[in-house]
């Protein structure tokens, strides 16, 4: 399968993996809808010109799934926005959220399987806004990476979208924010943090690992958040939101 995520990436200023999460094959024939879910990197630097875009997108709600010391350091510039609903749903991820400071993950698909078994209300909360925003919305962490990469699987997942796709989508992640990583790993060094490559790549192998980590223990992603207390009606009438045939 042939897949292209460059037609879903937003021609933005001041981030580098803002991405419209419309226009993937979905299930029964279907087509994610476009203009609906998006999903980012850090919102900290965007312009005037990236907000109009978003607001003509017609973004009401962005969802920043950061730690308190990342949105105090990176203020989000849709926090605030005038008509654009703001809320911060705290999900760490052993990387980011600590500085680059802390104890790296062995590899990133652990540390995703332990997001995914130990931060369900995050991931549910999360759900809960996307159920109840009319609009579109934005979902985002530092990278666009771990933490956006989960929800984005679980909403592609969700859309009955195929493995293939959901991978495809999370790995392009490293492409967009090479510029920004290895930036990143030149400003470490310089303070004696050494970053391991892992820690900084999108490797399809992660995602797959997190899939069937996913299927053998809760089966879909509708089972894993109807289990956290997200009524099956609700869902449904998400994926009839997202998903047009």
């Amino acid at each position: 399968m042939n897949i292209n995520t460059d037609c879903h990436l937003l021609p933005m200023e001041g981030a580098y993996n803002i991405r419209d999460l419309g226009g993937y094959p979905a299930e029964n024939g279907g087509v994610t809808r476009k203009g609906l879910f998006f999903r980012a990197d850090n919102t900290a630097n965007l312009t005037p010109k990236d907000v109009d875009l978003l607001r003509e997108k017609g973004v009401s709600l962005s969802i920043d799934l950061r730690s308190p010391k990342e949105t105090q350091d990176w203020p989000s510039k849709l926090k605030g926005c005038a008509g654009m609903r703001y809320e911060n749903i705290v999900m760490l991820d052993e990387i980011s959220s600590n500085g680059f400071r802390g104890n790296f993950p062995a590899s990133m698909a652990e540390m995703y399987i332990r997001n995914l078994d130990g931060a369900r209300d995050s991931f549910v909360q999360v759900f809960r806004l996307l159920i109840e925003n009319s609009g579109a919305a934005l979902f985002h962490c530092t990278a666009g990476k771990d933490r956006t990469g989960m929800v984005s699987m679980l909403l592609l997942e969700l859309a009955g979208a195929p493995d293939e796709v959901i991978v495809a989508d999370y790995a392009a992640t490293e492409r967009y924010m090479q510029p920004v990583f290895a930036k990143l790993v030149e400003q470490m060094k310089g303070i004696g943090v050494d970053v391991p490559d892992h820690a900084l790549r999108s490797e399809p192998d992660s995602m797959w690992r997190l899939l069937a980590h996913l299927r053998a223990k809760y089966g879909s992603a509708r089972h894993y958040l109807e289990a956290g207390g997200i009524a099956p009606a609700e869902l449904s009438a998400l994926i009839a939101r997202f998903v047009e045939y």
